[in-house]
């Protein structure tokens, strides 16, 4: 009796062990079915980009895209170690906050620059973990060493890295502890630059274009610096990057302004006739531009018609004086709703002139 006892006492611990494995081994086959469809959808998901860059109205694609960057994120939970999906999903966050949210809306900005960066940082890991540690780090001893020896299968993720945090010190350049990050930043896209400037549209031209302009010299700007990036820019894409026509404005015009003290009225005049000649010529040009000038690239090219309008219709307010004896035709006073009402245009499906009141 008691040797029955003890093989029943055996076969229930047995069944009961078991059963208790079944859930662990439900859960591990629905997590790698999890996986498994995330890593399917990636090319998918890349496809949808592609044709999401060939959106012609800005609003369609401000309203779409936080639904298409959550869905991303929940893609990239399913399979964190993919590394198509982290670099989608840097190249992303780090595109949505540029082209829409930086002057809208900062904070929420800065949050996706740092999903970007911490993206490319993880797809950068599953190439290269020392280097992604150097680079998050900012150890620059090390991070030139690893430097030296990496391959161009880091080169995506090291982009949009140097992308996502150069864009977040840009936006927030009056915290000195950022713009102390620089050195870092300029360190990996001169790698990137050294082995591929026509990446992204001549990405790593436009990041030391906008560098060397919209910093100024006491942080390392140095403007004729910034010009000849733009100029590589230009070149790379055949001038068909209307942004970098719009920042080049934005960021060069104001620079022609500036005089020192004692300079004459007669030269202070010509100095606003030049900084207004570079900032409302070529903005007007990107809004005269065709529609189809560049398909694969309509929705960045529709946004930087958008910021152009917006940058003529307010020149005073970015460091641009309209000269004496000057129609700005463009000029109008800022929108009641804040710009995203009808009226104006905003995010909408044209820009043109808008006559004076």
């Amino acid at each position: 009796m008691i040797r029955t006892a003890i093989r029943t006492a055996i076969r229930m611990t047995t069944r009961r062990s078991l059963l208790g494995l079944v859930p662990l081994l439900v859960l591990s086959q629905g997590c790698a079915f999890d996986r498994m469809a995330a890593d399917t959808m990636a090319p998918v998901l890349l496809r949808t980009k592609d044709n999401f860059n060939r959106e012609t109205v800005p609003r369609f694609a401000r309203e779409a895209g936080p639904g298409l960057l959550v869905t991303l994120d929940g893609m990239v939970l399913a399979s964190p170690r993919n590394v198509e999906l982290r670099l989608l999903q840097a190249e992303m966050n780090a595109a949505f906050a540029f082209g829409f949210l930086e002057r809208e809306d900062p904070v929420w900005a800065t949050s996706l620059y740092r999903k970007a960066r911490g993206a490319a940082a993880a797809a950068l890991a599953e190439e290269d973990e020392d280097l992604a540690l150097a680079v998050e780090r900012g150890d620059a001893a090390r991070l030139r060493a690893l430097l030296a020896e990496a391959d161009e299968d880091a080169l995506p993720a090291l982009f949009w890295w140097a992308f996502a945090r150069g864009a977040e010190v840009n936006l927030n350049r009056g915290d000195t502890s950022q713009v102390a990050a620089l050195a870092t930043v300029d360190l990996v896209m001169n790698w990137v630059l050294g082995r591929d400037e026509r990446f992204y549209n001549g990405g790593p031209h436009l990041y030391f274009a906008l560098r060397h302009l919209a910093l100024p010299p006491s942080f390392g700007g140095k403007p004729q610096e910034g010009l000849k990036h733009f100029e590589a820019v230009e070149r790379i894409t055949g001038g068909k990057l209307l942004m970098a026509r719009v920042l080049r404005a934005q960021y060069h015009a104001p620079t022609l302004a500036a005089t020192p003290a004692g300079t004459s009225v007669a030269q202070v005049l010509e100095a606003q006739k030049a900084a207004w000649a570079a900032y409302h010529d070529p903005l007007a040009a990107v809004l005269a531009a065709p529609d189809d000038l560049w398909p694969e690239q309509a929705l960045p090219n529709a946004v930087a018609k958008v910021r152009a309008l917006e940058l003529l219709r307010d020149p005073e307010g970015h460091n641009v004086i309209t000269p004496p004896g000057v129609t700005n035709a463009y000029k109008q006073e800022p929108a009641a709703d804040g710009g995203w009402g009808d009226d104006d245009g905003a995010w909408g499906d044209s820009a043109g002139p808008v006559q004076d009141r």
